[in-house]
C-alpha cells in the first residue's frame, strides 16, 4: 500500500480539531506503519483506523477506558478462564485489567493471552498496552487472528462474497455496538488513504 501521508493528514485535519499533536502524529504513524505491513488491503487498514478513532474517543492515541472498569465485571473480578468459579474477586493483586489501547483489551485472561502472542508481559505491566507500538499490535493481531470475538479481518475485507463490509466488521471487536458510526468513519479514512 502506497500512502501519501501529507495528503492523508491534511484530509483528516478537520476530524481532529484542525491540528495534530506530535504524539498524535506518532500514534497515527504507528497505525499506518504496522497496518500497511500486516493487513491485507487498504480497506482493512481504513477499518483499523476507524476503530482506533472510535475506541480512543477521537484522539487516535491509545487510552485507558473511561472509569477504569468501574461497575464492570472485569473491574471487580479476575477472569481465570472458562467454566464455573473461574471469576474470583481481586485480592492481593495490584493490577486491574480494564480497557487499554486502541481497542480496549480487558480481563486478565486476555492480557495474558495477548502478552504471549506479542512476547510482552502484559499481566504484570498492563500499562504497556498504552504504548502505540504495543497497542497497534494488540489491535491488528486481534483483528487478524479473530482474537476478540472469533471474527477475523478476512471475514469482511473482503468478505466471502468478495465485497468489503465495514458495517458488519464491527463484529470483530464489539458486536454491532456503534457499527454504523464506525462504518462512516471508515469511509472517511478510506478516502484519506486513497488520496
Amino acid at each position: 500500500m502506497d500512502i501519501n501521508r501529507i495528503k492523508f493528514f491534511d484530509t483528516l485535519r478537520p476530524m481532529l480539531g484542525g491540528k495534530f499533536t506530535t504524539a498524535q502524529v506518532k500514534s497515527i504513524d504507528a497505525l499506518l506503519d504496522e497496518g500497511t505491513r500486516l493487513l491485507p488491503n487498504t480497506q482493512a487498514l481504513a477499518y483499523l483506523l476507524a476503530t482506533a478513532f472510535h475506541e480512543t474517543g477521537h484522539t487516535m492515541m491509545p487510552i485507558e477506558e473511561y472509569g477504569k472498569g468501574k461497575g464492570r465485571d472485569y473491574g471487580k473480578f479476575l477472569d481465570m478462564g472458562k467454566g464455573p468459579g473461574k471469576r474470583v474477586p481481586y485480592t492481593g493483586i495490584n493490577q486491574l485489567y480494564y480497557g487499554r489501547g486502541y481497542v480496549q483489551i480487558t480481563w486478565l485472561t486476555n492480557y495474558r493471552s495477548m502478552g504471549r502472542i506479542l512476547g510482552r508481559d502484559l499481566v504484570n505491566n498492563p500499562g504497556i498496552a498504552l504504548e502505540p507500538a504495543v497497542a497497534v499490535q494488540i489491535a491488528i493481531q486481534g483483528m487478524v487472528r479473530g482474537y476478540f470475538t472469533g471474527k477475523r479481518i478476512k471475514d469482511y475485507f473482503p468478505n466471502p462474497k468478495g465485497m468489503h463490509d465495514p458495517l458488519n466488521a464491527r463484529r470483530m471487536i464489539n458486536g454491532m455496538d456503534c457499527a454504523a458510526k464506525i462504518a462512516g468513519y471508515y469511509n472517511i479514512f478510506l478516502a484519506a488513504l486513497n488520496n
